[in-house]
């Protein structure tokens, strides 16, 4: 096997199939992407590049994992929805209403079980069983009164799953590019859940591997600094089922079950990423 390392893609002229080969290949891209800073939050994707990046995929596949055991008639709400790459998938373990919220659509419409929506607070009060808030928390000025006024929209003793970026000392002008206001640790979001009177049911950071990287690269650019490049997770170059695409998928799904198992023991590492799982007690009392 052979690498050629040419305007930041590689080649390799055999598949790969042992696993220590898909983690060879999945630490020469991380460190590759981490450099060029494209690897934290969905933003507007590149003009006639469908590719979605490893860490979307990834993202999207574990929380999917998280809710596809729930009833068949639940309802769900996805704020901050993008494109509705996520929310597309729900329809495959639910009958009932998706709310697609997003302030960036264009207009508000139906399609099928999907309903996309400008304004969060259409959604009637009390109607959602599940609230998905996939790094949203982090470009709101009052975090903790938005949370509040989203629980508006969730029943009584209703999941809530957020995921937030981590560590304000990864902090950078990529997130300024991405309008991210600030990163959190699991304490900070912690006290946001707890002044919305939530249940917290699981809290861990995810994405270690992504924290390790991200960390030496920060170390680096102190001793040589360089100008980021502002590229969303849109420059991803290759297709869903390229083996460097899978390969990275691979490896940071192990990362987030991993982390997701060892916090069922009280285990916690540090991660590039924080997930909890949240439930809203009966005639809570929200942020407002």
């Amino acid at each position: 096997m052979w690498f050629n390392v040419t305007q930041g893609r590689i080649n390799c002229n055999a598949n790969v199939h042992r696993p220590v080969h898909y983690v060879i290949i999945a630490g020469i891209l991380l460190v590759m992407n981490l450099r060029e800073e494209t690897y934290m939050d969905l933003v507007e994707k590149i003009e006639k590049n469908e590719n979605r990046h490893p860490w979307e995929i990834s993202r999207a596949e574990n929380i999917f994992k998280i809710v596809e055991h729930n009833s068949k008639d639940c309802v769900y709400a996805d704020i901050g929805s993008g494109d509705m790459y996520f929310a597309s998938k729900l329809p495959h373990i639910t009958s009932e209403k998706i709310y697609c919220v997003d302030l960036n659509f264009s207009e508000e419409k139906e399609d099928g079980q999907l309903i996309q929506m400008i304004d969060a607070s259409k959604i009637p009060a009390g109607s959602v069983d599940c609230l998905i808030l996939m790094d949203v928390l982090e470009h709101v000025e009052d975090d903790a009164r938005f949370l509040g006024n989203m629980l508006n929209m969730v029943k009584d003793n209703g999941h809530i799953i957020i995921t937030v970026p981590a560590f304000q000392m990864f902090f950078s002008e990529h997130d300024k590019f991405l309008k991210h206001l600030r990163r959190y640790t699991i304490s900070q979001l912690q006290r946001i859940v707890i002044e919305n009177d939530l249940i917290l049911s699981r809290k861990f950071y995810f994405y270690t591997s992504l924290f390790i990287v991200r960390f030496f690269m920060m170390l680096l650019r102190k001793i040589r600094p360089s100008k980021p490049a502002n590229k969303g997770i849109g420059a991803w170059w290759y297709g869903p089922n390229h083996y460097i695409t899978k390969s990275i998928v691979h490896t940071l799904n192990m990362d987030f079950a991993a982390n997701k198992l060892l916090s069922t023991w009280g285990v916690t590492f540090f991660g590039l990423s924080i997930c909890m799982v949240c439930q809203k007690k009966i005639g809570a009392a929200c942020a407002t």
